[in-house]
């Protein structure tokens, strides 16, 4: 820790060492004075995240999946936590076939967002792609009764052949 206090006491702007100390104290059970520096880091490094996240979208449009899953991987080394970007870098890989890599992503998108059903259709969509479609089935049943009129769920669905599982 003491590394990670005199590189921000020698320097300016460094979001890299409020990172790092802002984790070490964190697992030392100095969680709100490291939360205070995870804080400090997002704030310093606000510009270059709203970057990538700009970059990565537009590197999707373009469908330059390997720049966007780039992009994308650089904001959540520093926001892991980040939901919505976990939902579209899965989507990302979805669509190079790394149905492996996008069930993570969508798995610790659902981690954060526990009632969200967005996740759940990506994780059902990469487990049809890995060919576990009796999972894939029993995940968009359980989408159709949190809510009952999707559409992408029922489709979906109904794209299986009979008696895929």
């Amino acid at each position: 820790m003491a590394v990670f206090r005199q590189a921000i006491a020698v320097t300016d702007g460094n979001y890299i060492a409020e990172a790092n100390l802002g984790s070490a104290l964190f697992a030392a059970g100095q969680k709100e004075e490291g939360l205070a520096h995870y804080r400090e880091a997002l704030r310093l490094h606000a510009p270059a995240l709203a970057y990538h996240r700009q970059a990565a979208r537009e590197a999707e449009e373009r469908g330059e999946d390997a720049v966007a899953i780039q992009h994308y991987g650089k904001v959540l080394t520093l926001v892991p936590t980040d939901a919505g970007v976990r939902e579209r870098l899965g989507g990302v890989l979805l669509r190079t076939g790394e149905y492996g890599r996008a069930l993570a992503q969508f798995n610790e998108a659902l981690r954060y967002e526990r009632e969200a059903v967005q996740p759940r259709l990506g994780i059902a969509r990469a487990l049809v792609g890995l060919g576990r479609m009796a999972e894939a089935r029993g995940l968009l049943e359980a989408v159709l009764q949190m809510e009952p009129a999707n559409e992408e769920a029922g489709a979906l669905l109904r794209s299986f052949p009979p008696g895929a599982d």
